[in-house]
């Protein structure tokens, strides 16, 4: 007979890691794991837990969103190492279209996140995160240190974005403290088909005219990406087809997926489409644009960056036909050549003002004060981005007299402007030929942001880190490293307004055309205030 007494039963264990584990037997060690939750991830990343890549099996493990925020399943959207071999994480929609992707690890940060950094002043504190390639897997992994009381959590959200809370004891709620990519309409195929994306509306999502949430009740919880459908079909097969009409919509950004097909007019264009069952819309500025089935990845346009799409729909969807359709299309394009040269009349106008307005400005050898609508302008509506970090986005402009800048957007100020327009001044005097220069700033309610000097050959970190940058020779790292040093020991010992930088990183060293080093953000302890500690915990000015 066996004795029964003497088997155990496998035993789950939740440990303090948030990992449940299936031992064979009590108190036994890690090597008589039966199964644990770290080794299937859902929409939530802990701890501990590793972001891999097998590269015997091949097995990529990956975050996968839920459907809904009441519906647990699997979503479109997920989170995993490059399964290129790309030292990089990716965010994919359908698991084939890549949307958003971190930049490759340097050994210490990704390129394209440098605020998820265990030496930044902000999360290295609480964090120490590791990326690990043996010759058994490629992980990436993050902890928090032992001496700091913090709950934590990394989600793929039903949105498409990837998240990072951590649990505020004081509040009693999770508090988000990092989240990408930063545009909501980023995010591929978040609206779902022949859904709008408005990236500064309330409601992100919106269906197109003609058209109705596919399904509400999961519209309502967040998840849009089954789009919308539409109210009535179309009468396409037969004759009737020709009563099939077009709602034009203007100042957007094109969907995906475009065919360029051979018209002579915007006439032939609409008959190109018609002709075609599955055609849902088209565009014509020149060139025929024609979109085939499903219309993805629709957005809000922004000034040069948009323009108009004409959606078809059934006929009824839109007021009468016969010969005031001709009318209606003839008014349609004649009133929009007369409202474009109106538009173009006025954007001329404008932009000799703005730029004499400018000009005369930098003539007086001062900090310009810029307008937030000048600084609009200047960078195109902020399109070219630069870089990101701590205190905000940094983006390319161009002034009229063709200098081109570095614009960066402020984030998390708390001074008043009478003090803001002070500490600006202050460092916009101080000027060394190793440390970045200030040429303006623009103050309007919570709208900060300043102007620099722009460096062609942009951070230091990308020539040290990039794997595609052309090695750095000695002589020309002992070259930099000397240029930095001048430029801090100037900072502390003799400009008159002494500044510690507090927060020196090749991220923040420029170079210039010459490859002359130039320290960026040595004012930030100054404009953020002795209070940042949420941005940079140990920054102090003097």
């Amino acid at each position: 007979m066996t004795n029964n007494a003497a088997v155990s039963s496998p035993v789950a264990v939740l440990l303090d890691s948030g990992n449940l584990v299936v031992r064979r037997e009590p108190n036994t060690s890690e090597s008589d794991v039966v199964w644990q939750s770290f080794d299937d991830f859902t929409d939530t990343w802990l701890p501990g837990n590793k972001l891999s890549r097998n590269k015997k099996t091949g097995v990529v493990k990956r975050m996968v969103s839920w459907k809904d925020r009441g519906d647990p399943a699997p979503g479109v959207f997920s989170i995993q190492l490059d399964p290129s071999g790309a030292t990089q994480y990716i965010l994919l929609w359908n698991s084939s279209t890549v949307y958003w992707a971190s930049g490759n690890w340097t050994g210490n940060a990704y390129t394209g996140v440098p605020e998820l950094s265990s030496s930044n002043s902000d999360t290295g504190s609480a964090y120490t995160f590791q990326f690990v390639d043996n010759d058994n897997e490629t992980y990436f992994t993050y902890t928090v240190k032992r001496d700091v009381q913090m709950v934590t959590r990394g989600v793929i959200d039903v949105s498409g974005h990837f998240e990072a809370w951590v649990w505020v004891d004081a509040a009693q709620a999770w508090q988000l403290f990092f989240a990408q990519p930063k545009a909501k309409c980023s995010v591929y195929g978040m609206c779902g088909a022949y859904s709008q994306c408005s990236e500064n509306a309330e409601l992100s999502c919106s269906c197109l005219r003609g058209f109705s949430e596919s399904s509400p009740s999961s519209w309502r919880l967040g998840d849009h990406t089954a789009g919308c459908m539409r109210n009535l079909p179309l009468q396409c097969g037969s004759v009737k087809a020709k009563r099939d009409r077009f709602h034009v919509m203007s100042s957007v950004r094109m969907p995906d997926k475009v065919h360029i097909t051979d018209a002579a007019s915007v006439y032939d264009c609409e008959l190109t489409c018609l002709n075609n069952c599955s055609c849902s819309a088209y565009s014509y500025n020149g060139t025929c644009l024609v979109w085939y089935n499903d219309l993805i990845n629709l957005q809000d346009g922004m000034g040069v960056f948009s323009d108009s799409i004409f959606i078809r729909l059934s006929a009824s969807e839109l007021p009468s036909s016969g010969t005031t359709k001709k009318l209606w299309a003839v008014g349609i394009i004649v009133g929009g050549l007369v409202v474009l040269s109106f538009v173009l009349s006025l954007s001329i106008l404008y932009f000799l003002r703005r730029r004499r307005h400018i000009a005369i400005n930098r003539d007086d050898g001062k900090l310009i004060a810029f307008r937030y609508n000048d600084l609009q302008f200047l960078t195109r509506n902020f399109s070219e981005r630069l870089g990101a970090g701590s205190f905000g986005s940094v983006f390319k402009g161009i002034l009229p007299d063709a200098t081109t800048v570095a614009v960066k957007k402020l984030e998390g100020l708390r001074q008043g402007e009478k003090q803001f327009r002070a500490e600006v001044s202050t460092i916009g005097n101080i000027q060394h030929i190793n440390l970045i220069r200030l040429l303006g700033f623009c103050s309007e309610g919570a709208k900060r942001l300043l102007v620099y000097e722009f460096m062609p050959n942009g951070s230091l970190d990308h020539h040290l880190f990039q794997s595609s940058a052309a090695t750095m020779s000695w002589p020309r790292r002992y070259q930099i490293a000397i240029g930095i040093a001048r430029g801090l020991a100037y900072l502390h010992d003799e400009c008159r307004d002494c500044i510690i930088h507090c927060d020196i990183k090749p991220q923040n060293i420029l170079l210039d055309m010459s490859f002359a080093p130039k320290v960026a953000d040595f004012g930030m302890a100054k404009l953020l205030g002795r209070d940042f500690s949420r941005v940079l915990t140990s920054m102090r000015a003097r």
